[in-house]
């Protein structure tokens, strides 16, 4: 199958929107993941924090 040049002008371009469409999903994604383990950690830090200040509670 042959192609005219315009059509496969607009081919490649849709396929270049289309690959840097899903690189800036990965990127969103990429973050959301950081942000998420972020909240993760302060929230076990936080778990660990209540913990150690009810033990010391218990002790007097």
């Amino acid at each position: 199958m042959r192609l005219p040049g315009s059509a496969l002008i607009t081919a490649i371009g849709i396929l270049a929107v289309v690959i840097i469409v899903s690189m800036a999903q990965l990127m969103q994604l990429a973050q959301w993941q950081a942000e998420y383990r972020s909240e993760i950690r302060w929230q076990q830090q936080e778990v660990v924090r209540t913990y150690r200040d009810w033990l010391a509670m218990q002790a007097k």
